[in-house]
């Protein structure tokens, strides 16, 4: 078996990473139809299902956002002070 070398994956994917990116777009805008049919059949069919699958995303993305809310806030300041030149004064 050939060895792992952290640094050669690394180097392969920023010298590729053009290439990726627009294989990804191009997969995306190609499948995004096919995506969205089998979205509007599901809810003809099994509209149950599709209030799970959306009751499981907002579950996951309220407790990944309650975990992570520090981390998310420092960023958005971050954002907001590059694209404004502003900072926020401590958030009450």
């Amino acid at each position: 078996m050939a060895e792992y070398d952290p640094k050669k994956k690394r180097d392969y994917y920023l010298a590729n990473r053009e290439r990726r990116l627009a294989y990804q777009n191009q997969y995306y805008r190609e499948s995004k139809p096919r995506f969205q049919r089998r979205k509007e059949i599901d809810e003809v069919l099994d509209p149950d299902k599709v209030k799970a699958v959306k009751k499981n995303i907002s579950d996951y993305n309220r407790e990944y956002y309650n975990k992570n809310k520090e981390k998310i806030k420092a960023k958005r300041r971050g954002a907001y002070a590059r694209k404004t030149g502003k900072t926020f004064l401590l958030e009450l």
